[in-house]
């Protein structure tokens, strides 16, 4: 079975845009020397790094070695990329050996695939020149609230390995457009990470967004947005 790629639009050439790939033992017993190997990127993205769960990557096979994964344990490898000359979407496929990709248990898919591809518009209301994305990784091992503030924009905030953590957003209205953040739950167990917005702005019309598994989330502010006033606006989920 062959399960369709995800999506990941970027806004601006030059940006940074970071892909999580999961995969899964799906059988009843430890699977030792697994691999996930991708093929060459593609032109029109530029490899910037790899940050893991476990085991090692090595930059010049393009090869994720996983130690000893047991029956159920979901492990995940984030690369990230800086799109250069998208003139087309781009595809980014790993081949697993030993494990399944996580989109799929079950189905023994053996590919874990992204397409990268330029936004066909810009959303109304909301300019994207300038931005800085993915600044600095700022990972957190335990639970809590967190207040982040406009400066802190263009930072990826990861959880691992446990607990459950708040972040309280930047308010919008004291700030203004092109606020951007990451968000990554890196333990497959029951972890969560909460995004609260200040007052009475919004994720995509919802009051907070709570990520757990091995989900991500990349989010931008938009003040005085076109249909909907100050809110969040989601430019790429994986939900596991």
């Amino acid at each position: 079975m062959s399960i369709p790629a995800r999506i990941y639009t970027v806004l601006t050439e030059g940006d940074l845009v970071t892909i999580p790939f999961s995969v899964v033992n799906t059988s009843n017993v430890n699977v030792t020397g697994a691999t996930v190997v991708f093929d060459a990127f593609p032109a029109g993205v530029t490899f910037v790094a790899a940050t893991k769960d476990v085991g090692t990557y090595t930059t010049l096979t393009r090869t994720w070695a996983l130690p000893t994964i047991k029956p159920e344990q979901v492990e995940t490898i984030y690369l990230t990329f800086e799109t250069v000359d998208l003139t087309s979407e781009v595809l980014i496929n790993g081949v697993s050996t030993g494990v399944d990709n996580a989109s799929s248990p079950g189905e023994h898919d053996t590919n874990n695939k992204a397409v990268i591809r330029l936004a066909a518009a810009s959303i109304p209301g909301l300019s994207f020149s300038g931005w800085e994305v993915l600044k600095n990784v700022a990972a957190y091992t335990n639970s809590g609230t967190q207040t982040l503030a406009a400066e802190d924009s263009g930072n990826l905030y990861v959880l691992s390995p446990s607990g459950n953590i708040e972040f309280e957003l930047p308010s919008i209205g004291g700030n203004d457009s092109g606020m951007i953040f990451t968000f990554k739950v890196i333990n497959a167990n029951s972890h969560t990470i909460t995004l609260t917005p200040a007052n009475t702005e919004t994720i995509d019309g919802s009051s907070d967004l709570t990520l757990s598994t091995t989900d991500s989330v990349t989010i931008v502010s938009c003040k005085s947005c076109a249909g909907g006033g100050n809110r969040w606006i989601i430019t790429s989920l994986y939900v596991d």
